[in-house]
């Protein structure tokens, strides 16, 4: 509920972009920002791995293609 909340209060405040930031230890956390609609957006070297990884433990997502974070 609070990240929508902070979603919609972006759209009000006019953003077309948001981005977060999360540990990937915390699952279930990324588990409700993908259901949001975020991507990662890997920008280190170690990312990949590491996304395949998180989705690898996360069930039912796979192999799911890296992407750009959601837009409005």
């Amino acid at each position: 509920a609070l990240t929508i909340q902070v979603l919609l209060r972006s759209v009000d405040d006019g953003r077309t972009d948001v981005g977060l930031t999360t540990d990937d230890h915390r699952l279930p956390a990324i588990a409700a920002y993908l259901k949001c609609g975020f991507e990662p957006e890997p920008w280190h070297e170690s990312h990949p791995e590491r996304w395949r990884k998180v989705y690898q433990e996360l069930a039912g997502i796979g192999n799911k293609p890296l992407g750009r974070r959601a837009k409005d």
